[in-house]
Formats: structure tokens, sequence, C-alpha cells
């Protein structure tokens, strides 16, 4: 799961970029590890988690313009992915 959280916590966008075989396969682990690691943080499955992200990901890009800011990676790390 940590490889996860990481792979997450450097890129949120990949969660939106990728199926949860997908990323499943670029970190390494399992599709059943990647959905114990959402419910780990808080949400239901991969769904949920991509829904989370995309909203404040999209928050942000309304504030401030497209591009990852600050603002959104502690909104990442506030469903629990901060290592």
């Amino acid at each position: 799961m940590r490889r996860l959280a990481k792979a997450i916590r450097d890129n949120p966008a990949i969660v939106l970029e990728k199926t949860i075989s997908q990323i499943a396969e670029a970190c390494g682990t399992s599709v059943a590890s990647v959905v114990r690691f959402c419910r780990a943080v808080g949400v239901s499955g991969y769904a949920e988690l991509r829904m989370s992200l995309a909203t404040e990901l999209g928050k942000e890009a309304a504030r401030f313009g497209s591009g990852l800011t600050l603002g959104a990676m502690y909104a990442v790390s506030t469903i629990g992915l901060a290592l």
C-alpha cells in the first residue's frame, strides 16, 4: 500500500488517468490491494477515490488555473494519503 500511496501523493492525477487495473500494475500490487487502500483512506472504493480527487483537483483548477498546486496536495493529504 505504501507504493500506491506514494504514487498518488506524487501525482494525484494518476488516479484520474488510470483504471484500477492499470494503477495496480503500475504500483506492482493487486486490484484487491488498491481496493483495501481505498477503504483504509476512508472511501468505499476506487470509483469514490477518483471522484474525490477529481473534485479537489477541479476546485484547484477553477481557483488557480490548470496544474497541481499546493492546495491540491493538501486535499490529497486530507483523505489520508500523506506518508
